[in-house]
């Protein structure tokens, strides 16, 4: 099987939409982001359909 391509890219923080990205390469900024640590889930929807996604750890200083 072929791996699919992402069509489009959805961030989120918790439940939060954050943005999203049709254009690969795929990226969000942050601005404006306050001292702490955050989760942030990106979500990837690919061409055949399927909905994939990977949690990272930011620690803004």
């Amino acid at each position: 099987m072929a791996n699919a391509a992402a069509t489009k890219v959805e961030f989120y923080n918790g439940a939060t939409k954050l943005g999203e990205d049709t254009t690969a390469p795929y990226s969000w900024t942050i601005a404006g982001i306050q001292r702490g640590t955050y989760s942030f889930t990106a979500k990837a929807l690919v061409s055949s359909g399927n909905l994939t996604s990977s949690a990272v750890q930011v620690t803004a200083a």
